[in-house]
């Protein structure tokens, strides 16, 4: 009777010991599943989206701009262009535009750019400011606030300022800024008077890009209303290369 007692006193402490096991392998895996949710929850999304954090990532990527360097700075339409190098016959230019991006998206990401030095700058933004409901006013100023950035950011660096371009509303697919094509041609007047004020030079390509006295953009130039055709980017190009034989004139590489 005593072996049997001492039995029995004994099996509570072996069955506590198996518990107190169980808990703690449950205390650690729980403790690992939340460290992983918490991880994952933690992952950084750039708040302009994975395109636009892909593309910044690609630009840190590459070699970084130089003094040799001439820049296309915008967004879809600069983007969309892609070899810009075959377009204008030069291999020392960059593509450095971003899909979607705005006048202060733009000054976000001048860190990538401006501490090189670049030789010149074409530089076109606006079009999404407007999507983004404001008025022409306001992206007047907000793309001033970038030129001046450039210019501070920059000072040997030759700054063209490009128009917008034109849309087509009859694609029916860019509602955000359907029937506001006048504000693109009075951003780019603005643009202009302050552009000769300031002695910088601007480069009027909505003349080239409308169909006949309206503010539409010829449909053979878009694939959508918005961005442009092979043809389009011809277009643009011959407009942009009497710049860039100018300025190979004067500082060839």
């Amino acid at each position: 009777m005593l072996v049997c007692f001492a039995a029995l006193l004994s099996m509570p402490t072996e069955v506590s010991a198996q518990q107190r096991r169980r808990t703690t392998t449950s205390r650690r895996y729980n403790s690992r599943s939340r460290s992983r949710r918490t991880t994952t929850r933690r992952q950084p999304v750039h708040p302009r989206g994975a395109h636009y954090a892909q593309r910044v990532a690609e630009f840190n990527r590459t070699r970084p701009i130089d003094s040799t360097c001439i820049v296309m700075l915008g967004n879809s339409l600069t983007e969309n262009g892609r070899d810009w190098c075959v377009l204008l016959d030069d291999t020392t230019v960059c593509n450095r535009g971003i899909s979607g991006d705005t006048a202060s998206g733009i000054k976000e990401r001048l860190n990538q750019i401006l501490p090189g030095h670049p030789r010149a700058i074409f530089m076109m933004c606006g079009t999404n400011d407007i999507s983004h409901g404001h008025s022409a006013e306001k992206v007047f100023n907000m793309c001033c606030d970038l030129i001046d950035s450039i210019r501070v950011g920059s000072p040997t660096t030759r700054l063209y300022v490009q128009s917008l371009l034109p849309w087509n509303d009859s694609f029916r697919r860019w509602r955000t800024i359907e029937g506001r094509g006048d504000d693109a041609q009075l951003i780019n007047n603005m643009l202009r008077s302050y552009c000769e004020q300031e002695e910088i030079t601007f480069i009027n390509l909505y003349p080239k890009f409308t169909l006949g006295d309206t503010n539409q953009l010829v449909k053979e130039y878009t694939v959508d209303g918005l961005h442009l055709t092979q043809l389009g980017y011809q277009i643009w190009a011959a407009q942009l290369k009497p710049y860039i034989e100018e300025l190979n004139a004067k500082s060839p590489f």
